[in-house]
């Protein structure tokens, strides 16, 4: 059912607002302190039709979070609200979201509005 609703687009809205598109480590680079990426925005907004950093009126911006010693390498381009005050998540799908998307169900949250 899961894979149904992310193919579906219903899945978490934040953990796709920025993704790598691309990375590269020139020759005798050390990684993560030479590494270049290339950072892509996939939110859409549909009232819009253009591209969104924005989530229910919550700006985000991304940190990069790279894995050098695992195997493969992992990166991800880990979202977070700008204003620190704000109420993440934004969106009920979201939940709570753990490292690379995974969600975190913890007891006693609730949704309302």
């Amino acid at each position: 059912m899961s894979t149904i609703i992310n193919m579906l687009g219903l899945a978490q809205p934040d953990r796709y607002i920025w993704n790598i598109h691309d990375r590269f480590l020139p020759t005798g680079g050390t990684c993560p302190f030479d590494e270049i990426y290339i950072v892509v925005q996939r939110n859409f907004d549909p009232v819009s039709d253009v591209y969104s950093s924005y989530i229910n009126g919550t700006l985000y911006d991304y940190t990069i979070v790279e894995g050098c010693s695992t195997t493969p390498i992992v990166a991800v381009a880990a979202p977070f609200p700008v204003d620190l005050t704000a109420l993440t998540p934004t969106a009920v799908a979201s939940g709570v979201s753990g490292f690379q998307g995974h969600l975190q169900i913890y007891p006693g949250l609730f949704y309302s509005g």
